[in-house]
């Protein structure tokens, strides 16, 4: 006889961080907040000219996603729909790839639940940047799954991923690069295994390096404007150096003082994911978890006041390293707790996601990302 199929164990993950986007959409429905502002009407822009995917301050890979897909449907589905149904499901794909890490470094189904349920609504940011469609959840996704085969030890689909990840945006750089350094030396990997994942994902990038200079940018146009809009000081009321965290706290307004409160405890979680891994390095998981700490502290420090909110938008990078310290706290909570316990942190960061929401939309977006 034909055997059920289960559903995957991913699903109340799903389930919650779908729900979550729901919500956020009909939140914005009803005030009467469109969405098709800021980067997504930029982004737009980018794909109806995705024949010149030159950008000097968004890479190439989210524009041509949505060329595809509204190529795929004829063109017949509105901008802002056809955008938050590609960042929905992209946010769905890493909240089921970071649900497979999780199992993948030995996590128990409830702990690798909890990983991907805290990735999917993230604070303040985990399900608003697929209702407000931008590329973060699209690269996440590709990055969350890039470690996924890595730490399966397939060399090609990762670098792949990882390839996709890195012109998909510019933010994840760092970690990709150090995710491909780390490989060469990963115990029970070899220099092959290094080389073929560095292949495949420096591929795209130069790929599109390449033919930005064929197309007649600067040699390097790919970086320069990004790193004066992200990271050179900004001319008025900035530090020389940590002018996110602390020249926010000094200059910034209401508003960039209490973004900073958030990235402070997005800084301290990296810390304490980083220290008890750090010295494991040459293992995967434990080089994974170090490299995805590194990032999130990179951006709290070198970002400047405008884009130093980067430390947020992609800490859920975080969520499998920071639930395997707990694990057994986790697994050692009968199941009525848990539930209770559950249930509470599910509200409180929806409600995080909402905070945002109404910030963002009352003040446009504009500066926001």
């Amino acid at each position: 006889m034909p055997t059920v199929r289960r559903w995957p164990g991913s699903l109340p993950a799903l389930v919650i961080t779908g729900s979550a986007v729901g919500i956020l959409i009909v939140y914005w429905h009803a005030i009467r907040f469109s969405t098709f502002t800021s980067d997504p009407a930029n982004y737009w822009t980018d794909s109806v000219r995705w024949f010149e995917p030159f950008n000097p301050y968004h890479v190439a890979g989210f524009p041509l996603l949505l060329a595809s897909v509204r190529g795929a449907t004829f063109d017949v589905i509105p901008p802002t729909t056809l955008m938050t149904l590609v960042t929905t499901v992209a946010l769905l794909l890493g909240v089921n790839g970071t649900y497979r890490l999780a199992t993948t470094t030995g996590l128990s189904p409830r702990c690798s639940v909890a990983a991907a349920t805290a990735y999917g609504i993230w604070p303040f940011v985990g399900a608003v940047f697929a209702g407000f469609p931008v590329a973060d959840p699209v690269v996440l996704a590709l990055t969350v799954w890039g470690a996924v085969w890595a730490l399966r030890g397939r060399a090609i689909p990762a670098g792949l991923l990882l390839g996709l990840a890195a012109v998909t945006h510019k933010s994840l750089w760092p970690a990709i690069a150090l995710l491909v350094v780390a490989s060469f030396f990963w115990i029970g990997r070899g220099r092959r295994f290094g080389a073929t994942l560095a292949a495949f994902a420096a591929g795209p990038l130069v790929a599109l390096w390449i033919a930005g200079i064929a197309s007649g940018q600067t040699v390097t146009w790919l970086a320069a404007s990004s790193a004066d809009d992200g990271i050179t000081p900004l001319p008025h009321h900035s530090l020389p150096v940590f002018d996110g965290l602390f020249g926010s706290m000094v200059y910034g307004n209401a508003i960039g003082r209490a973004r900073v409160a958030v990235v402070i405890p997005m800084f301290a979680l990296a810390l304490i994911v980083l220290l008890p891994y750090y010295r494991r390095w040459r293992e995967p998981f434990p080089s994974i978890a170090s490299v995805f700490a590194l990032e999130i502290l990179g951006l709290a420090l070198v970002m400047n006041q405008h884009l130093v909110w980067s430390a947020v938008r992609f800490g859920g990078l975080l969520a499998v390293p920071a639930v395997s310290l707990i694990s057994m706290r986790v697994d050692a909570l009968p199941a009525r707790r848990w539930h209770i316990v559950a249930t509470i942190v599910v509200v409180v960061l929806v409600g995080t996601q909402l905070l945002t929401a109404w910030e963002g939309s009352s003040r446009g977006w504009v500066g926001y990302l």
